[in-house]
């Protein structure tokens, strides 16, 4: 009797398992179709009603030059830019190197595939880190599906630039250390983990904010532990993951200080300049802002901040019921200051339903995601500026918080349906 049983609930386990394989590559295929449909419908010559900014095609002469042999070089100027980042600038110029002679329409629709690509790399990493936090396939179908599907996330998958490669580079920074809490990592894995937040960094700039947070993070968790590996262990892997972060990074330090830069590209001066002389403010310093022209500066940085904050909120999948019509009724002049608001109760919400569940993997990517959506809220309403530029900056974060949404309300529910063996045993 017992074999038998045995047997039954085996069969229903495999069938189980198959058939959400086959939901998630379902998904996973009608997003990418969904996606190649967008880039069949751009237009390349407009960007007005089109996924492709003008900053794309900077982008796109960009990889043209340095793939022609011409230099990194945006446009006919013969002096070189640090101006882009520069794990998306140099893969778009490696991949038009070796496919040959392209024409424009050919280069600009072989970025857009790559980047939807790269979205579906990242959809199902949004189903395996929705699956590590919530422990339950119910959340990370539905957050595979939000993800896949919503136009918001389809338009910076096609939108020919680094967003796309940011998103991807943000989630495996985030699932990778998710494996890592509560585990022992061995030396090699710490040197993996170096090496890909490197490349991760040069994806983005911002990722570094992720990375500190999460090394921070992990520390932490270390030392609260009764036996602690300090203090060699430690600071011995803290060096070790410190010099294979900064192997991918050397390459272009070394060009971008030979050309004048630094790390940061010289883009993000220029556009925090642009967004100062546009608000008719003295071209100074943080600091001297801060200190010299607080009656200035502070309510432009307040400003920043709440247009920061409603720019992530409406990268949010799960959200777009609430915030589509929120601006489609107030407007872009009123609707921020209203998103902030309800974001303000909805991370309340959050913290409260994390602090007191005892799911330390929850608890844990809520605060990494809170104290990173922070610190990207204060570099880009203080030191990157450029309020036009908000919405792809901020998707990291949209992604995130869509993903712990919808882990929370499966949580809630799983604890409210638990004692209902037709509903709560299937979250």
């Amino acid at each position: 009797m017992n074999k038998q049983l045995y047997e039954v609930v085996s069969r229903n386990m495999k069938a189980t398992s198959t058939l959400r394989r086959l939901v998630v590559l379902g998904a996973l295929g009608a997003g990418f179709v969904i996606r190649l449909v967008g880039i069949g419908f751009t237009s390349q010559t407009s960007v007005i009603g089109t996924p492709l900014p003008d900053d794309a095609y900077y982008y796109f002469s960009l990889a043209r030059n340095i793939a022609t042999g011409k230099g990194v070089l945006v446009a006919s100027s013969p002096v070189a830019t640090t101006g882009f980042q520069p794990l998306w600038g140099f893969l778009l110029a490696g991949i038009y190197r070796v496919s040959g002679e392209l024409s424009p329409a050919q280069m600009i629709s072989l970025a857009q595939l790559i980047g939807a690509i790269a979205g579906i790399a990242s959809g199902y990493l949004v189903y395996l880190l929705a699956l590590q936090i919530s422990k339950s396939h119910v959340a990370a179908l539905l957050t595979l599906g939000t993800f896949c599907f919503s136009p918001q996330i389809i338009k910076y998958n096609i939108n020919g630039m680094e967003t796309s490669l940011t998103i991807l580079a943000v989630l495996v920074i985030f699932y990778m250390f998710v494996l890592f809490l509560n585990k022992a990592i061995s030396s090699g894995q710490v040197f993996v983990a170096g090496l890909v937040s490197g490349f991760a960094i040069l994806a983005r700039v911002d990722v570094m904010l992720v990375v500190a947070l999460l090394v921070l993070f992990l520390v932490i968790v270390e030392l609260t532990k009764p036996s602690p590996r300090w203090p060699i262990e430690i600071p011995k892997k803290l060096v070790l993951f410190g010099f294979a972060c900064l192997l991918p990074l050397l390459p272009w330090l070394w060009f971008s200080v030979s050309v004048g830069g630094g790390l940061v590209p010289e883009s993000g001066t220029a556009v925090g300049l642009i967004s100062q002389i546009s608000n008719h403010l003295p071209l100074v310093s943080t600091a001297k802002a801060v200190l010299f022209y607080p009656g200035m500066f502070i309510p432009y940085y307040i400003s920043n901040a709440v247009e920061f904050t409603s720019a992530w909120a409406r990268q949010v999948p799960v959200l777009l019921p609430m915030t589509i019509p929120l601006y489609a009724v107030l407007g872009v002049k009123s609707a921020p200051a209203i998103s902030c608001v309800l974001v303000i109760a909805l991370i309340l919400f959050l913290f409260r339903a994390t602090s007191q569940t005892s799911d330390r993997v929850l608890f844990f990517v809520f605060s990494i995601w809170l104290f990173y959506m922070l610190a990207m809220t204060l570099a880009y309403s203080v030191i990157i500026q450029g309020q036009w530029f908000y919405d792809r900056y901020a998707a990291p974060v949209g992604v995130l918080l869509n993903i712990l949404i919808i882990a929370v309300l499966i949580l809630i529910f799983r604890l409210n349906f638990s004692a209902n063996p037709r509903f709560g045993k299937h979250l």
